[in-house]
């Protein structure tokens, strides 16, 4: 079964699907820009669809805002905001709701 979510970024409502990229086309990820719509792979460890996740954000990012980013470079990226995430959401909550709440 496929789950669907919704976020917003840069003014567009972006749709992710979770879905069988592994098996349809041998991938974990997908972005679709022109469409706002980003493609996860369900099967396939959480770490690895939290990662790709903030790889397919980063195409859509680099799309929009024409940075012309190349693989490597969104790669690297995506892999470092997983690592920051995946050791720190914690303490980035906290700064979130702090921030928020001194406004």
């Amino acid at each position: 079964m496929q789950k669907q979510f919704n976020i917003n970024l840069l003014g567009h409502s972006i749709t992710i699907e979770q879905t069988n990229l592994v098996h349809e086309f041998d991938k974990v990820g997908r972005a679709s820009s022109h469409v706002n719509k980003l493609m996860i792979a369900q099967d396939v460890p959480d770490s690895c669809k939290n990662e790709t996740l903030l790889h397919e954000v980063i195409h859509f990012i680099s799309y929009k805002l024409g940075l012309e980013l190349n693989e490597s470079q969104i790669s690297a990226l995506g892999c470092g905001l997983h690592e920051l995430l995946e050791n720190n959401i914690a303490t980035i909550q906290d700064l979130y709701t702090t921030t928020n709440e001194s406004q």
